[in-house]
């Protein structure tokens, strides 16, 4: 029997994106899957275009957020989840090819790993720029300060909760959820996960297209 994969996806205002979002992630070629949109109080298209998918794919489900942002919202798709794994992508993200979620699978259920880190890419003005790969950390032990200041810091990788796959027993059995931040929510989350002393794995390819995006949270500047 095919391990289940969860994919929790928080939505607000996405309408322009969130169809290549779910393409990138229906054309997997690992078909066991559930994926879980956490509308929050979008003002725009998304719910209506997010309800054609459902209606179509008896594997998507959209649920009302709390408006709370995204960690709320994740945690509400974690206590939903059914899968073996989680994914956790952005609305306004996708996936660069449809072997992603096997090359995943595969490395965890042989290496019996929590965490699966695969590289990403940004999309900047049409451009793909390759992010700094996760081989500047992960060469060296978990233990390590290179591999915490880097991972979490320099290189950043391990910051981000997209790009990777998560084992949900090892999430569940730590009470692993997000906090109630308004910034870098995910990598306190992340932060978590490594003093629960996660088992790494890494995945060289680029699993991840990140859409950088002049309007997030992450690349304002705010007085507070």
């Amino acid at each position: 029997q095919q391990k289940k994969i969860s994919v929790i996806i928080p939505v607000y205002n996405a309408e322009k994106y969130i169809r290549e979002t779910l393409d990138s992630i229906i054309k997997q070629s690992y078909k066991n899957l559930e994926i879980i949109l956490i509308d929050n109080g979008s003002k725009d298209r998304s719910p209506d275009i997010i309800q054609k998918y459902e209606a179509k794919y008896p594997e998507i489900h959209m649920i009302e957020g709390s408006g709370k942002g995204p960690g709320a919202s994740r945690n509400r798709g974690l206590k939903l989840a059914k899968g073996d794994y989680i994914v956790f992508a952005d609305a306004d993200d996708y996936l660069p090819d449809k072997e992603i979620f096997c090359k995943y699978i595969n490395l965890a259920e042989q290496t019996d790993a929590d965490i699966v880190v695969a590289n990403y890419a940004r999309l900047w003005n049409g451009k793909i720029l390759p992010a700094v790969s996760h081989a500047s950390f992960s060469r060296y032990h978990r233990d390590s300060q290179e591999f915490q200041f880097r991972g979490f810091f320099s290189a950043g990788t391990l910051s981000y909760v997209w790009g990777k796959l998560y084992r949900r027993s090892f999430l569940e059995k730590n009470q692993i959820r997000f906090a109630k931040y308004d910034y870098a929510e995910d990598k306190f989350f992340n932060m978590q996960c490594y003093l629960c002393r996660a088992k790494y794995i890494f995945l060289s390819r680029i699993g991840y297209i990140y859409r950088k995006n002049e309007t997030s949270i992450s690349s304002r500047y705010r007085a507070n």
